[in-house]
C-alpha cells in the first residue's frame, strides 16, 4: 500500500477487505457451513409445520396445476418467513464484529500501524460486515437447498401434492419478489419502510457496540437495545395513555401513514448518528485503551 497519497484510495479499501478475508478465511468457512446447517434446521422444521396444516389453506375445488402452485409458493414465504431472522442475526453478529481486529492489544498494533488512513480503514471494515454477510447469505440458503432437494425425498417428504415442493426455492423467491419478502409488514403503506429503517437502526446499534466494546460486543448490544425497547414500550405507553381522545385517534387512524413516516425518518436520523459515533470511536482507538465501564 502506499503511504504518500493523502486522497480517500478505494484501492486501499479493497487491500484492506482483501487482508481480512485472507485472514479470517477459515473463520468464514465454519460460519457458512454453520449457517448452511442452520438454514437445512429451519427448512427440516417447517415442512414437518407445513404438512401438518398446509391442508387446511388449501382450496376445496382447484385444478392440479393451481393446487400445486398454491402449495409452492405458500411453502416459499413460510420458509423465508423464517430464514430471513437467521439473516438478521448473522447481520447483527457480523456488525458487532465490526472492531474485532482490535479485541486484543497485538492486533490494535497491526491495524493501526497499517499504511492508511483513519477513513479507508473505517469504511473498510463497514464495508466487510456488509459485504461478507450477503455473501455468506446467498451460499448458504443456496447450498442448503440443494442439499433439501436431495435429503428430504429420501426422508419421506414431497411426496402427492408435496412433490412440486422438491424444485429450488430460488426461482420462487424471485416470482415472489424478495425484497418484498423481507420487508412485509402490517404498519400500513408505509410499513415497509419502517421495518426497514428498524433494521438499519438496530445494525447501527451494534456497529456503535462493536467499536465500543472490545469483547462480548454482541451480548452488551442486544442488552442495550432490549433496554432501549423497554424504556421505549414504557415511554409510549405513558405517552398514549395522557394523550387526549381525539388527538390520539387522528395520529393512529386518520395520520397513521404520517405518523409511520415520521417515526422512520426518526431511525433513519438515529442510524447516521450512530454511524457518525462509530467513526469518531475508531479515530480515538490507542494500542493502550483506558478502561471504562470494562471496556
Amino acid at each position: 500500500m502506499k503511504t504518500n497519497n493523502n486522497s480517500f484510495s478505494f484501492r486501499r479499501v479493497g487491500l484492506l477487505m482483501r487482508r481480512d478475508v485472507v485472514e479470517n478465511w477459515k473463520g468464514l468457512l465454519w460460519g457458512c457451513l454453520a449457517l448452511t446447517a442452520g438454514f437445512l434446521l429451519v427448512m427440516y422444521m417447517d415442512v414437518e409445520e407445513f404438512e401438518k396444516h398446509i391442508q387446511s389453506f388449501l382450496p376445496t375445488s382447484c385444478n392440479s396445476y393451481c393446487l400445486n402452485f398454491d402449495v409452492y409458493e405458500r411453502y416459499v414465504y413460510n420458509t423465508m418467513g423464517s430464514c430471513k431472522y437467521l439473516v438478521g442475526i448473522l447481520f447483527f453478529m457480523f456488525a458487532s464484529m465490526v472492531m474485532s481486529s482490535m479485541s486484543a492489544k497485538g492486533g490494535r498494533v497491526n491495524f493501526l500501524m497499517l499504511p492508511a488512513r483513519n477513513k479507508e480503514k473505517f469504511v473498510a471494515r463497514s464495508f466487510y460486515v456488509i459485504v461478507v454477510p450477503c455473501i455468506l447469505a446467498v451460499v448458504g440458503f443456496v447450498l442448503s437447498d440443494m442439499l433439501r432437494m436431495i435429503l428430504f425425498p429420501m426422508l419421506g417428504y414431497y411426496q402427492g401434492i408435496f412433490e412440486p415442493l422438491q424444485r429450488s426455492l430460488l426461482p420462487g423467491l424471485f416470482e415472489m419478489k424478495l425484497f418484498k419478502l423481507f420487508l412485509v409488514s402490517h404498519w400500513g403503506e408505509w410499513g415497509g419502510t419502517f421495518a426497514l429503517s428498524m433494521f438499519l437502526c438496530a445494525y447501527s446499534l451494534f456497529v456503535l457496540g462493536g467499536n465500543y466494546w472490545r469483547k462480548y460486543a454482541f451480548l452488551k448490544t442486544l442488552g442495550l437495545i432490549l433496554l432501549l425497547i423497554v424504556g421505549g414500550a414504557f415511554l409510549a405507553f405513558v405517552i398514549a395513555t395522557n394523550t387526549h381522545e381525539d388527538l390520539y385517534h387522528s395520529i393512529m387512524w386518520t395520520h397513521y401513514d404520517i405518523f409511520i413516516l415520521v417515526c422512520s425518518c426518526f431511525l433513519l436520523a438515529w442510524t447516521l448518528l450512530n454511524w457518525y459515533g462509530s467513526y469518531r470511536l475508531f479515530c480515538r482507538s490507542q494500542v493502550v485503551e483506558p478502561k471504562r465501564f470494562s471496556r
